[in-house]
């Protein structure tokens, strides 16, 4: 099931580099979305439902505000970031 994403991941992420981001480009479809389309590591690895901004647009997490708020203090990098080509932003 596909779900609307309510607080972007370009936001969460404090991206600074949203104009080559597809999930940027592609808005509002999630961020997650993307990557699982994507014929890469992200797909293979499903790395998504470990990520704080899949985490924090499913709104059934058994963590606090508070706590989702000092993940994103903390958080990595984003995995769109790399790896995308131009072409496939198009």
């Amino acid at each position: 099931m596909d779900s609307v994403m309510t607080w972007p991941c370009w936001e969460i992420m404090h991206c600074s580099q949203k104009e080559q981001c597809p999930a940027w480009h592609q808005a509002p479809t999630p961020c997650w979305e993307i990557a699982r389309a994507a014929d890469d590591y992200r797909k293979a690895m499903n790395v998504c439902p470990d990520c704080v901004v899949y985490v924090i647009n499913q709104g059934e997490s058994i963590l606090t505000k508070e706590e989702l708020k000092g993940i994103v203090a903390h958080k990595n990098a984003c995995v769109l970031n790399s790896g995308f080509s131009q072409a496939a932003i198009s």
